[in-house]
């Protein structure tokens, strides 16, 4: 059978018209009979779906978009991990003819998750959505009387279990009611068809287009990008300053190593820039970044360069005098890496036991990690230390906020760096201030809290003190020198 024959088409529309009467579970009068179990309709099937989850990818990302040809394999990979869910159950029911069933009656209901996906990214204020979650959910926020992160979580978790009754029916349905056996083969289409999906998702089939394309920019896989970065790293690096006797120099480190957003980018030349003008780091900063506007001036954010510029500083810092600022800028996950990213490049991520094991080979004492990135917090409690700052975007459980690709800062570096530390010299206060901003735009957004996260070393505590009067006096003679050439 072909999709140029009435029958194909045919069975479609049945298979579809079962589907979502299986994913509304009126199953009553349901019955494996209903469906068209076919390769054909596998196929069919499965490129509905793909077709499906283009659009979405589309609506996200803008119609002026790039197909992303990367993502598909993940996206048949998923397809393929059913088929062998299916097969798994055959063998399990001692019936292999179920084998094609349990995957063609498992995608007749998946337009029926993607529709309520997105409905659920509305309501959420998800970018899924195409930029209408944004008014949907400032709409229920104002109507509703419970915070949205409570909303959120409510449907969040009513969409699990709803997945969930509808797997058990689409068993059920197939094979009948047979304890165990049937729990069994759900839990099967559960971890491989639809957890994997979770934890390992294909990424967008469509993505905003590379403006680097169109401006004529280098690709970081060029041979010529390659062979120069090891040059402009050791460029950067000799130009350091050295430390000054006597005085406690500041030397900051700014990490952007994800390259699809330029948030990240922006926020760290932006931080590496105030610090230059207001923490005297002017001569002893230096940024790596990721990203394809900054390949011809700036180093890659990768753990080689990361170690070899942190051995350096520590090389011409006094170890017992002066400090490091290290700032870091990504995507977190809640298995807390963070995320280095360059496509085609690949990278390996950082996690807390390479931050720390590389800060203390290094032998670089006095350490103020500033870390800005969901689930971040789950980096405190390894790099915490008698000598070390830490302040991190969000808790160990939470997301962050802030990190679209138009933004200039995410929310934690708009809070803390553009606001607060354009003010003051104190990091310890600034946290303090720039929490309570983000609690109120995250209760102003109907947002679960992110929950900031601080740990000052107590050994560290007076050397930060002592910093903040040398950056004051240092603060006022810069101002008075302004003046004065004015």
């Amino acid at each position: 059978m072909t999709p140029g024959n009435s029958c194909f088409w045919r069975d479609l529309g049945v298979n579809l018209k079962s589907g979502v009467r299986l994913a509304a579970l009126m199953v009553r009068r349901l019955r494996l009979a209903d469906f068209r179990v076919s390769p054909d309709q596998l196929i069919a099937l499965a490129t509905l779906q793909l077709t499906l989850n283009l659009l979405v990818s589309v609506a996200a990302n803008g119609s002026d978009g790039v197909l992303n040809p990367a993502a598909l394999p993940g996206e048949i990979f998923f397809i393929a991990l059913l088929l062998l869910a299916g097969y798994l159950i055959a063998r399990l029911q001692g019936d292999m003819s179920l084998a094609l069933a349990i995957p063609v009656v498992a995608l007749t209901t998946a337009p029926a998750f993607t529709v309520a996906y997105l409905g659920l990214a509305a309501v959420a204020g998800g970018d899924d959505a195409g930029g209408l979650g944004a008014s949907i959910g400032d709409i229920l926020g104002n109507v509703l009387p419970f915070p949205m992160h409570e909303i959120n979580s409510a449907l969040y978790t009513a969409y699990l279990g709803w997945a969930l009754a509808v797997t058990i029916a689409s068993v059920i349905l197939v094979t009948g009611w047979h304890m165990p056996k049937t729990l069994l083969a759900a839990a099967l289409i559960v971890g491989l068809g639809i957890m994997p999906q979770w934890f390992f998702p294909a990424g967008e089939l469509w993505v905003a287009a590379d403006e680097e394309i169109h401006a004529g920019l280098p690709s970081v896989a060029s041979e010529n990008v390659l062979e120069a970065q090891p040059r402009l790293l050791g460029a950067q690096l000799a130009a350091l300053a050295p430390q000054r006797p006597g005085v406690t120099d500041l030397y900051f480190v700014g990490f952007a190593p994800y390259a699809s957003q330029d948030v990240f980018m922006k926020e760290t030349q932006a931080v590496k820039k105030l610090f230059d003008e207001r923490f005297d780091t002017a001569g002893r900063s230096i940024a790596l970044i990721n990203n394809a506007r900054t390949l011809a001036q700036t180093p890659l954010a990768t753990t080689t360069h990361l170690a070899r510029t942190l051995e350096e500083i520590a090389g011409i810092m006094d170890a017992d005098e002066d400090m490091l600022f290290l700032f870091i800028t990504t995507h977190g996950s809640q298995f807390h890496e963070l995320q280095i990213e360059f496509e085609p490049l690949q990278l390996n991520q950082i996690d807390a036991e390479f931050l720390r094991e590389t800060l203390a080979r290094a032998g670089i004492k006095w350490r103020i990690i500033a870390i800005s990135a969901c689930y971040s917090g789950g980096f405190v409690v390894p790099l915490k230390n008698e000598n070390t700052l830490i302040m991190t975007a969000a808790d160990a459980k939470n997301t962050s906020f802030g990190c679209s690709n138009e933004a200039d800062f995410t929310w934690f570096g708009r809070a803390l760096f553009d606001e607060q530390l354009r003010a003051k010299y104190s990091f310890a206060d600034a946290f303090a201030g720039a929490l309570e901003t983000i609690v109120r735009w995250e209760n102003e957004q109907g947002y679960a809290h992110s929950q900031p996260q601080i740990e000052v070393g107590g050994a560290i505590a007076p050397k930060l003190k002592a910093l903040e009067s040398r950056l004051q006096r240092h603060g006022d003679r810069v101002l008075a020198q302004t003046s004065t050439a004015e």
